[in-house]
């Protein structure tokens, strides 16, 4: 189903096919970065021409974990998904591909609320340090002085009552960064 019709299309359209200009990109980022609605940005990527899937991507819905605890999930990470996205699809319009990636931003948005209902598997809890730190990095949410979320929570150890060290979360980051370049090449 596309946002506009076919006749205002054609009539948009000029039948050439190069790259948009970058202004006309950064515009549209500026536009997100406004807290825009999607499907308006939506409409304006589909007047550009960019593929349908780009344009149903940035215009569909959030994928959340359905949990009571989903209204605790800030307004501001939402609207970063949709920024998240935009910048995504723009990476992909520059290199002529369609992927089938989501951001860490939205993998985030969508594990919160599952986070408060129980203890998460190791490999997820992983998964959840390091897009939170991709998260709260990118869009400056950690306090004053702090460039990481291993560095708020402490010299990156979190220890228990008898001292003995329950994780280190750098090496999270290192060991999540080496199974994604490993199974990356897998299946290349």
């Amino acid at each position: 189903m596309n946002l506009i019709s076919p006749e205002i299309m054609a009539e948009v359209s000029n039948g050439n096919s190069t790259k948009l200009p970058d202004n006309t990109l950064k515009m549209l980022q500026i536009l997100a970065s406004l807290n825009t609605p999607k499907e308006l940005l939506a409409s304006m990527k589909e007047i550009a021409e960019f593929s349908l899937h780009h344009v149903r991507y940035l215009a569909g819905p959030l994928v959340i974990h359905r949990s009571p605890w989903s209204d605790t999930i800030p307004q501001w990470l939402k609207f970063a998904c949709i920024q998240d996205r935009l910048e995504l699809i723009f990476t992909e319009y520059e290199q002529d591909q369609v992927g089938v990636s989501s951001t860490a931003t939205e993998v985030l948005t969508y594990m919160m609320p599952a986070t408060y209902e129980a203890p998460l598997h190791r490999d997820y809890a992983d998964l959840y340090l390091w897009v939170g730190n991709e998260v709260l990095t990118k869009y400056d949410k950690l306090p004053k002085g702090c460039k990481s979320f291993y560095e708020f929570i402490g010299d990156g150890d979190t220890s228990n009552a008898s001292n003995n060290r329950i994780i280190h979360f750098n090496q999270v980051k290192n060991e999540f960064n080496y199974r994604v370049q490993v199974n990356s090449t897998q299946h290349s």
